[in-house]
């Protein structure tokens, strides 16, 4: 199977900025249950399955927001589920309602793609993933695990707060090629 990998990354080392966005508000809501995205009970069917856009339109739908029937199907390509947590260690932490096939049938019915994004706001962290080759593999594989036991299409990586001298190991987690799956 062939693995689809978008990245978002703040470049910026951690003393830069103290807190992203994305932290923020996972952090927010770190309590909050996932909301439990309905089966196919949309209010609008869609006319086709293909959205009127020419260009890629990303979008990123968190795990604690309740409005989908908002969610503008036919203007968005992509949507990523916000979001899966990995550890430093490769392991996969909170994974906040993931997988969801009720979502991923809904972005599919409407032909949007959909990537999980998995987060990791500690630059300590991200070296220890990304500096050990044992840790890279860990990760890439749950990570992947995960995208397929859910049915999505690919994986949005989102770390942030990057330590300064992680750029080369993360680089290497980027061009690292999965193992051969089954």
């Amino acid at each position: 199977m062939r693995t689809a990998l978008v990245v978002s990354l703040l470049l910026a080392p951690s003393i830069a900025i103290a807190q992203s966005p994305h932290e923020e508000a996972l952090r927010e809501h770190a309590d909050t249950a996932p909301f439990d995205f309905p089966s196919l009970g949309i209010h609008r069917s869609p006319n086709d399955a293909t959205p009127r856009v020419r260009r890629v339109v990303y979008g990123y739908y968190p795990y604690w927001v309740d409005a989908w029937e908002d969610v503008r199907w036919d203007l968005l390509t992509h949507i990523a589920f916000f979001s899966v947590n990995i550890e430093g260690d490769g392991s996969i932490g909170r994974t906040n309602g993931w997988p969801d096939t009720d979502f991923v049938d809904t972005a599919h019915l409407f032909g949007v793609k959909v990537d999980v994004s998995f987060t990791l706001f500690s630059g300590a962290a991200v070296l220890e993933l990304c500096g050990s080759a044992a840790n890279r593999a860990r990760g890439i594989g749950n990570m992947i695990d995960l995208m397929e036991a859910g049915g999505a299409d690919g994986i949005n990586v989102d770390f942030e707060s990057l330590d300064r001298g992680t750029r080369d190991c993360y680089t290497c987690l980027l061009y690292t090629s999965p193992s051969p799956r089954d």
